[in-house]
């Protein structure tokens, strides 16, 4: 898929069973890149709220045992889960473009797995999952495209050149200014009726 096209593929809706809220992570191109953006930058953010009970989820799922902690089996199970939502996106290569085979795929994850399990205790805990996987989105994150609008270390010239493309429909730039704008509101709307 090309930037800022949206995706149309079905709704899928990600149940934490721990407290059994329902997320629903049908959104856009752009309003997940917004969503990691948000998620990475501000741990007090709704979006962090929501990417953690996301990973929670997936966590609890390849827990297939319930002892609170996944094993190597486990773990395969649980990285195909995480890595389904970026690559919804194109932001994750699917395994079997990775991997020549599942045997090669299971290599692999084992050599992860075990960076994991620093212990040695053959199993890696919630902690563990949590910390590496928002550690990976970050460096994920920070190869996405400037942050015109938020972020930091901008010129006067660069900021000018996106308004210019922003104001223009159909542009992922017009996208972006969107989904800023959105945030700008809802954030305004401290009564959350919709009005401001």
């Amino acid at each position: 898929q090309t930037q800022g096209k949206q995706s149309k593929e079905p709704r899928r809706q990600y149940s934490n069973q721990e407290n059994h809220q329902t997320l629903d992570m049908e959104k856009t191109r752009a309003e997940f890149v917004n969503f990691v953006k948000d998620a990475t930058n501000n741990r007090n953010s709704d979006a962090f709220r929501e990417l953690y009970s996301f990973l929670v989820g997936c966590f609890v799922r390849a827990d297939q045992n319930r002892d609170g902690a996944v094993d190597l089996d486990e773990f395969d199970a649980l990285v195909e889960e995480a890595a389904a939502l970026p690559r919804r996106y194109g932001f994750a290569p699917k395994s079997t473009d990775m991997y020549k085979s599942d045997a090669d795929r299971k290599a692999a994850r084992a050599k992860q797995f075990k960076i994991l399990d620093a212990q040695n205790v053959n199993s890696i805990t919630l902690e563990q999952w949590i910390a590496y996987s928002v550690e990976h989105i970050v460096g994920k994150v920070a190869t996405l495209p400037k942050d015109y609008l938020g972020g930091h270390n901008i010129t006067r010239d660069e900021f000018t050149d996106f308004i210019k493309k922003a104001v223009k429909r159909n542009t992922p730039e017009y996208e972006d200014l969107y989904f800023f704008l959105l945030k700008c509101f809802q954030s305004a709307d401290t009564d959350k009726d919709g009005a401001v």
